[in-house]
């Protein structure tokens, strides 16, 4: 079984963000700092403008899913009630109905909202259309580049870290928090 962990990401002004993990710390932080955009462009931007000055810690380890997402729910909205300027978007717990039986009852009634909604022809041929050649998220799948676009992108990523370095644990410090946001001490 699975364990899921919750986490905070801080600055040096503070915790400005909560999240529950399945994956160990250091990735997940390796996670956050690879992202390239986000439907959550305040926490997007906070990562980019901060991204070397970024701590990582555990709050809560070994919990159930469930249980993660509910706690979550409540350590946002007791960290926002205490005035953290936290860049969660939402209140939390967004994958909680996860593996949820649905009854009887709510299952006829998703059926009953489907039944009768075609696409049309068109519509079907221009989805075709757009996924063929396609395999999932491998667009660019056994396309070849030249050598002349290789040495452009090895160009422009030379010296390029994204803001840390792979393996450097100085990205991966967890700091010790309370709950009013201010940074105590790190920890080694």
């Amino acid at each position: 079984m699975t364990t899921h962990s919750i986490y905070t990401l801080s600055d040096a002004s503070g915790i400005r963000y909560i999240g529950v993990t399945s994956v160990a710390l250091e990735q997940r932080l390796k996670d956050h700092l690879r992202e390239r955009s986000s439907k959550n462009y305040h926490k997007w931007n906070w990562i980019n403008k901060y991204r070397t000055d970024i701590k990582i810690q555990l709050l809560f380890g070994n919990l159930t899913e469930q249980n993660a997402y509910q706690q979550e729910i409540k350590l946002i909205a007791e960290y926002k009630a205490n005035g953290c300027k936290l860049v969660n978007q939402s209140t939390g717990g967004e994958h909680a109905a996860l593996g949820t039986k649905r009854s009887e009852e709510t299952r006829k009634k998703l059926r009953e909202l489907r039944l009768g909604k075609t696409m049309s022809e068109e519509t079907k041929r221009k989805i075709s259309e757009s996924c063929k050649g396609k395999t999932g998220n491998q667009g660019n799948l056994g396309k070849k580049r030249s050598a002349e676009t290789k040495a452009k992108i090895a160009k422009a990523l030379t010296g390029n870290t994204h803001g840390f370095k792979l393996g450097n644990k100085a990205a991966a410090k967890l700091v010790a928090l309370t709950a009013n946001c201010v940074v105590l001490n790190e920890v080694e």
